[in-house]
């Protein structure tokens, strides 16, 4: 009778400490997952002027992210209209020698009309620069298919370059071309089938 009764408090014992073990593990888990949310987060935090957190960031990984993140930005400025806010994401170099406000006003009278819908963003990374042990130039594409509004429907190419480490100042978004349907390559009058915002500066060519 006394062994059994022993060998009943063994097995409570045990499954007790089973029982810990396994809630140690969930909780340690949950305790890394949200590290691992949280580090994420802070690689990508929002700021009230929507270029600067862009254009400041130090960036050594997840380029293509980046990248992503100018479209991103880019589209949502045209699909509100706000000026300020693409003028923000285009480097400081582009905004000190071209009229770029000038040149986002004739892209709005171009696309002519609030922006329906658009498809996927398409992104890439170009250019780069490897020196000093890390890359000290990266620049990248998106192409945005399928742009539509009451009017037409086009496509929206975005050049930016995220890494600049000999020029700071020509860092973000350097160049904007707008296409309708009717832009042909090969048509000698295509440039009245497309807007351009913006050029690219030096560091987009290495």
């Amino acid at each position: 009778m006394k062994i059994k009764i022993a060998l009943s408090i063994l097995t409570i014992i045990i499954l007790c400490f089973s029982s810990c073990g396994n809630v140690y593990e969930n909780l340690h888990s949950d305790i890394e997952n949200q590290s691992i949310e949280s580090n994420e987060e802070s690689n990508y935090t929002e700021d009230n002027n929507i270029g600067n957190d862009l254009k400041t960031r130090k960036i050594t990984h997840g380029y293509k992210r980046v990248i992503d993140e100018y479209a991103e930005k880019a589209m949502a400025c045209f699909v509100s209209k706000d000026t300020e806010g693409l003028l923000s994401l285009f480097s400081d170099m582009s905004n000190e020698n071209y009229s770029l406000g000038d040149e986002i006003d004739r892209a709005y009278d171009f696309l002519g009309g609030d922006i329906i819908s658009f498809g996927e963003i398409e992104s890439h990374t170009g250019g780069s620069t490897f020196g000093g042990g890390h890359t000290s130039r990266q620049t990248g594409t998106s192409y945005i298919y399928e742009v539509k509004t009451d009017k037409d429907e086009f496509e929206i190419f975005i050049g930016c370059v995220i890494i600049n480490d000999d020029d700071i100042s020509q860092v973000g978004i350097q160049n904007i071309k707008i296409k309708n349907s009717s832009f042909d390559i090969n048509d000698p009058d295509k440039e009245e089938n497309m807007v351009s915002i913006g050029e690219f500066l030096g560091s987009w060519y290495g």
